[in-house]
């Protein structure tokens, strides 16, 4: 789809990509996506 509209596709390589890739993979548990993606952030800076 975004190939389609002349955007990037995403790469797992990247690290912004990776975590929207991961957030999306892992929709289909009980928690929403926001939240994991929040709980990936926070523990990505945690220490700073």
């Amino acid at each position: 789809m975004l190939g389609d509209c002349g955007m990037a596709l995403l790469d797992p390589r990247n690290v912004t990509d990776w975590l929207i890739l991961y957030a999306i993979g892992a929709a289909g548990e009980e928690q929403p996506m926001s939240e994991r993606l929040e709980q990936v952030i926070a523990l990505m800076y945690e220490g700073m």
